[in-house]
């Protein structure tokens, strides 16, 4: 069950990647050819999260359920992992819904209060 959800999860981003590469736009100033895959999903130390462009680490996450739960372990580690790159964290979450595919797309920021 868990591999069949990881090739779904492993589809959902080369929707994202192609979806970003036509539609430069659509996080920031991400431009043509400067959008690349992680090694392995960024399971590596060396290499996190989904994908990265000069600006972004960007995280996907993908569900055929109703809906999808972000939890601020997953914002904190987004976080790190973006920070220690010296870059901006995203996060894309897709929802299939039969045939009709949703997309969030969103920056993730963090401010200090005080």
């Amino acid at each position: 069950m868990k591999n069949k959800s990881k090739k779904k999860g492993m589809k959902f981003e080369e929707i994202v990647l192609k979806d970003l590469i036509r539609n430069s736009d659509s996080i920031g100033d991400i431009k043509k050819g400067k959008i690349n895959k992680t090694i392995n999903s960024g399971s590596l130390w060396f290499d996190k999260g989904d994908m990265k462009t000069n600006e972004y680490v960007i995280e996907a996450k993908f569900t055929e359920k109703k809906g999808f739960r972000i939890t601020l372990i997953m914002l904190k580690k987004l976080w790190k992992e973006a920070m220690e790159a010296n870059k901006l964290p995203a996060l894309v979450i897709g929802i299939q819904d039969g045939k009709d595919l949703w997309t969030i797309k969103a920056i993730v920021e963090k401010t200090r209060r005080n």
